[in-house]
């Protein structure tokens, strides 16, 4: 598979019948990280897209992927009780050890409930971990488009961290 260009294959089966697709991909040149990809699935019922990552690594141990998956993209002045969550998964070969998932907001967000930084302790391979908070934005915050970042450390992986612009 070329990652920077669309492949595309046509399989035909009869009604009941499965076909297994193997998809082989040459990962010589790429960097440690995760390369998003999809598949496409037509058939006479619809269509089905699966939205895959593929996780490269160059080294064993832990790898630590966070992510902001819940929040307010349009928060204005005043505004209370927004959810924020983040999560930190471990993509790696061992467990990651001491990890912390902490969140860093911007000048006039308040938290109303919730903690800035969670104590995760170990998260196995594959294995994930959330940090929930409620925030308020003050009544005089800047109307101005802001940064809120969610940051995964630990004592034996490198960190990841997760930015959204709100």
């Amino acid at each position: 598979v070329n990652y920077t260009d669309v492949q595309t294959g046509n399989f035909t089966a009869a009604s009941d019948t499965a076909i297994n697709i193997t998809i082989d991909a040459n990962t010589t040149s790429l960097e440690a990280g995760l390369y998003d990809y999809s598949v496409t699935v037509v058939s006479d019922v619809g269509t089905t897209v699966y939205e895959k990552q593929l996780n490269i690594q160059t080294a064993v141990g832990p790898y630590l992927v966070t992510s902001i998956t819940t929040y307010d993209s349009d928060v204005t002045q005043g505004d209370s009780g927004g959810s924020y969550v983040a999560t930190v998964t471990n993509l790696g070969t061992s467990d990651a050890t001491g990890v912390y998932l902490n969140w860093t907001l911007p000048s006039g967000f308040t938290l109303a409930s919730g903690s800035l930084a969670r104590n995760l302790d170990a998260l196995g391979v594959s294995v994930s971990g959330t940090n929930t908070i409620t925030i308020d934005v003050d009544s005089d915050a800047t109307a101005a488009d802001v940064i809120i970042l969610a940051n995964a450390s630990s004592t034996n992986a490198d960190a990841a961290s997760d930015t959204k612009t709100i």
